[in-house]
Parts: C-alpha cells; structure tokens; sequence
C-alpha cells in the first residue's frame, strides 16, 4: 500500500488526541446478553453476512475457549468520549455483551485460556485486560515515551506469545518501537528500539523463536525472540515508499 499524505495527517492528529485522553481513567458498564437488540444482517454479493456494528471498529478477536468473537470499537462519533468492546456471537455476529469504555480501543488478542483479552488504547498511549467473564478491566498500563516527532508512542498491535507468557505490542511513533509485556502484570519486560516508522503488523512464529514486524518504512523487519534484537530488515526492493499494515504466515 502506497503511503499517502492522507495517512501522515491522520496519524498526526490521531497521535495528537493523546494529550487530551492521557488523563482519562478507565470506566465500564456491561450488557448483558438479555438486553442485546437482534440486528440486521445482509448478505453480500460473495455471499458473505454483514452486520453494522459500530462507527469506528478496528479489530476482532476470536477465543475458541468462550466461543465468542471480541470487536474493538473507538466508537468515532462527534462528541462520544471513550469506546466499547463488542462480544459477538461468532456465526450469527448478534451481540452477546458489551462493555464501555473511557478510552477508544483499537488492537486485540486473546489469551490462549481465553480468559482474558489484551486491548491496545492507542490514543491514550496505554493498554487493558478485560476478564472475558465478567467484562471487567482487570489491569491497565500506560507507556512512556515519544519518537524524534515529539508524539508519544501509540501501542496499535498486540500479539499474544504464550511461551514467553507475554505480549509483543507495536508502537507507533517515529520511529516506531515494540514491547514485551508481560501478560499477567502488563508491566514492560523489554523494548526493542528502532523498529521503523508506524509500527503496525506482528506475526510471531514461536517455533523458529522469530517475530515478523510491518511498518511505515515499507520494512517487514525479522526479530529473534531469544534475544528480542533485529536480526534482518527486508523491503519489496524496487525504491518506492510503502506502508506495510499487516503479515499473515504460511507455515509450508
């Protein structure tokens, strides 16, 4: 994907927002699935269901463990402060729970016990556990720093690493950078620095100890998870500007 102006002005005032969300404290209210509303579904020409559910969703986990597909919403509405966690039911996408939110949710992952789901609060530079169970945030954590541009670092993408019982989280910033958190106490085991600009996409193949990194700089960088150092940067190779979002692998 071609990087654009588009994408440098968004990501500046969405970096922006930060200093008026920084202050704000986490607050959630749950409903339950008796008071969920059925939804209307489309089906689309490719013969896939479609369902509205929020202005502003990011991403979606599904937990195996719960039977359950989670939503990150940064409910982008004029006016609307904070964001929801959508708990959805997997084939027929009606909403089984929610949970509000103060800040605006962005990445997610889940726990391989799906117990918990790990949520990126990109614009409020921090990040959440919610207990799958009872839709509580059970653990915050708020991250320090900034790029060379002068904007703290926004955590967008969150990857679960089970043999390390840990979390890889990408920031966003100029340059970019990647935590290793730990995932019961949230707390920054290690940081790796200069990871490229906008961090993005993470792809962790724990069986080579090897995690795969997108980024504004058109890099997927490889990063040896023994040491949690960059061991190679690779690029399309044809002098172009590119932003990478994501990764997916084929283990064949």
């Amino acid at each position: 994907m071609k990087h654009s102006t588009f994408q440098l002005r968004y990501t500046r005032t969405a970096m922006a927002m930060v200093l008026a969300l920084a202050g704000a404290t986490s607050s959630l209210a749950q409903t339950p699935a008796s008071q969920a509303q059925t939804q209307a579904l489309t089906i689309t020409a490719e013969g896939a269901v479609r369902r509205p559910v929020a202005p502003g969703t990011y991403e979606a986990a599904y937990s195996p463990a719960s039977k359950a597909l989670y939503v990150a919403s940064a409910e982008a509405i004029t006016g609307h402060e904070g964001g929801v966690i959508y708990k959805l039911d997997p084939d027929t996408l009606q909403t089984l729970g929610q949970t509000h939110t103060t800040e605006k949710n962005f990445g997610l992952a889940v726990s391989p016990d799906g117990q918990t789901l790990y949520i990126t609060n990109s614009l409020a530079s921090g990040m959440s556990a919610m207990d799958t169970n009872t839709g509580k945030i059970k653990a915050t954590v708020k991250f320090t720093g900034q790029g060379k541009d002068g904007f703290p670092y926004g955590p967008r993408q969150v990857i679960s690493a089970p043999g390390q019982n840990a979390l890889y989280v990408g920031g966003v910033g100029d340059p970019g950078l990647i935590w290793l958190v730990d995932a019961e106490t949230l707390q920054v085991r290690s940081t790796i620095a200069n990871a490229g600009k906008w961090v993005t996409g993470l792809l962790l193949d724990e069986a080579s100890q090897r995690l795969y990194t997108a980024n504004g700089d058109g890099e997927v960088l490889v990063i040896d998870t023994a040491t949690n150092t960059i061991q190679e940067r690779w690029t399309p190779g044809d002098g172009n500007e590119y932003l990478l979002l994501n990764l997916a692998l084929d283990n064949d």
